[in-house]
């Protein structure tokens, strides 16, 4: 059978390495290629094509030196600084470091994060069909971000498909106006040498939590506190985690019963836990729900708002945003996850949808039909 060459690129490589590793046992040649460090242990040939010090933070201040026009705006329209930073600054970063590789490779098939738009940029200047792997909801700003970049650098530049992990309970808006959009069961990656603290191990005797704001926390360490001073007051286990890199001193000494680690395997985590509560990032929202685990929803940037609202919705848990965030309104919500029977219900309605979807080795099929 004839073998095609996929290309899969993206900044946060975790929710697509399944597609990957599953591109690889179906015996097509695989390269990922990422905009930040690759893991050594990434299960598939793999590249860094950017330094590590282009991070976010970096995007966001190039952005604002480039486009110093929309800083009058940012109070009435604060997804400006998103729109530039994706459709300009890491744009341009992707569609430079993507050339070399696309010209040395020459892939059958791109498959992209559908915010990383320069790799559709630069696969559509050669012809290539460039696949996208959604990592957000459908919104105004994807809808804004996909006519820019079109606007930009002309008709060619749109993906033939989109790879979407987001079940239908969590959409924002509808995805069927896609030519062919292709639902994926939600499957991310960790690296094996990721730890799973021991006590999470042993036997369970009380219920447990699992906080985090995950890998970009926006500095938001008061919320974690908040959360842990809830926690406390309760009879329960807590694991919290501050991101790779930051020391767990961060969120202060603590009580008995509550565990600060800076990263976990959070996979593995989420099968040993009871209840979640994070920022909305849609990674954490997707995996929390494919365990079937209610969850306490604190968004704090970029699309959390919006993850929070229509998690919400489904009843699997609750949502608080910044101003909502009180001692009282924290102790209601972990009774909620942690002993409210419909909020499990929900919540166990919510993996069932998810575990229904197909799996990554199902969508590869596809992929080769449209190369």
């Amino acid at each position: 059978r004839h073998s095609e060459e996929i290309l899969i690129s993206g900044l946060k490589p975790l929710d697509r390495l399944r597609l990957a590793a599953a591109c690889e046992a179906a015996r097509h040649r695989v390269l990922f290629v990422s905009g930040g460090p690759v893991l050594p242990a990434l299960p598939v040939p793999s590249e860094a094509i950017l330094p590590p010090e282009m991070t976010i933070s970096w995007a966001e201040e190039e952005t604002i030196r480039r486009h110093p026009e929309i800083m009058p705006k940012l109070a009435e329209t604060p997804w400006l600084v998103g729109l530039e930073l994706f459709a300009d600054v890491s744009c341009q970063m992707m569609i430079e470091a993507l050339a070399p590789v696309l010209e040395r490779e020459r892939p059958d098939l791109v498959v992209y994060e559908e915010m990383a738009v320069g790799t559709l940029v630069a696969a559509s200047a050669r012809s290539v069909p460039a696949v996208a792997f959604a990592i957000a909801q459908r919104s105004f700003f994807t809808d804004l971000l996909a006519q820019t970049i079109v606007d930009h650098h002309g008709p060619a530049a749109v993906p033939v498909a989109l790879v979407d992990p987001i079940p239908a309970s969590l959409q924002g808006g509808d995805c069927t106006d896609n030519p062919r959009h292709l639902p994926i069961r939600t499957s991310s990656w960790n690296d094996p040498a990721a730890p799973v603290p021991p006590w999470l191990m042993e036997r369970r005797n009380r219920p447990r939590l699992y906080v985090t704001l995950g890998t970009v926390s926006h500095g938001a360490y008061d919320v974690q506190r908040a959360v842990l001073r809830a926690a406390s007051s309760l009879d329960i286990e807590v694991l919290a985690t501050v991101g790779p890199g930051a020391d767990p001193s961060v969120l202060g000494v603590q009580p008995f019963g509550i565990h600060i680690e800076s990263f976990v395997a959070q996979d593995r985590v989420l099968e040993l836990v009871d209840a979640v509560a994070h920022h909305g990032g849609t990674g954490t929202l997707l995996g929390a729900s494919a365990a079937g685990l209610p969850q306490i929803l604190l968004p704090q940037g970029a699309d959390q708002f919006q993850n929070a609202d229509i998690f919400a919705r489904t009843g699997a848990g609750t949502a608080l945003p910044p101003g909502d965030v009180t001692d009282e309104a924290l102790v209601s919500a972990l009774h909620q996850v942690l002993s409210d029977s419909e909020t499990l219900l929900a919540a166990k309605a919510l993996q069932t949808e998810i575990s229904a979807m197909r799996g990554p080795e199902e969508v590869v099929g596809t992929l080769v039909d449209i190369v």
